[in-house]
C-alpha cells in the first residue's frame, strides 16, 4: 500500500528527453514518510520503462535517520535493482550543511554496500554536475556490449 504524499512534502516527475526520474523534497518531512517517497519513486520509474537514472533533490529535506539507511540497504535497494534492472544510478543534490553527513563513516559504508548491490548513489552540489554524471552513466552503459549491463562488462 502506497501512502498518499502531499505535493508540499514530495514531488516526482519524469523527463523523457533525458530518461531521468526527478524527485524533490521542498521541505523537511517526518522520517516515517521517507520510505513511502522511495516507494513512489520506484513505482514511477517502473511506469517509465524501468528508468534507472534518478535525480533526487534533498537540499531542503532533513538528512535521513539511521533506521532509514538500514531500510534503504536491507530492503529497498535490492527490490529496486531487481525490479528495474541494474545498475541503478542516483544523483543526490545536497546543501552545504549536509556535507558533514556525506563525509561521515556511516555514509561511506552505505555507499560501498549499495555499490555491491549495483546501486550507485552519488552526491552533488550543483544540478548541472548531477545531470552530467547521469548522462555519462547512460552513455557508458550504451557503449558497453549489447545485452550486458555495464557492471558486467566492467568485471571482465
Amino acid at each position: 500500500m502506497t501512502l498518499a504524499l502531499p505535493p508540499d512534502v514530495f514531488q516526482v516527475s519524469y523527463e523523457p528527453s533525458d530518461d531521468i526520474l526527478a524527485a524533490d523534497w521542498p521541505r523537511p518531512l517526518p522520517m516515517e514518510l521517507l520510505p513511502a517517497c522511495y516507494e513512489k519513486m520506484l513505482a514511477a520509474a517502473q511506469a517509465q520503462h524501468n528508468c534507472r537514472f534518478w535525480l533526487l533533490d534533498i537540499r531542503q529535506r532533513n538528512w535521513h535517520s539511521a533506521e532509514f539507511g538500514y531500510w534503504f540497504l536491507a530492503e529497498f535497494v535490492q527490490r529496486a535493482v531487481a525490479a528495474l534492472g541494474q545498475p541503478l544510478f542516483m544523483a543526490y543534490l545536497v546543501a552545504d550543511e549536509q556535507q558533514q553527513f556525506i563525509e561521515s563513516g556511516p555514509t561511506d559504508t552505505m555507499l560501498r554496500q549499495a555499490a555491491r548491490l549495483n546501486c550507485f548513489p552519488f552526491y552533488f552540489s550543483y544540478e548541472e554536475a548531477a545531470l552530467a554524471w547521469l548522462r555519462d552513466q547512460r552513455a557508458a552503459e550504451q557503449a558497453s556490449l549489447p545485452g550486458q549491463p555495464r557492471a558486467a562488462v566492467a568485471a571482465q
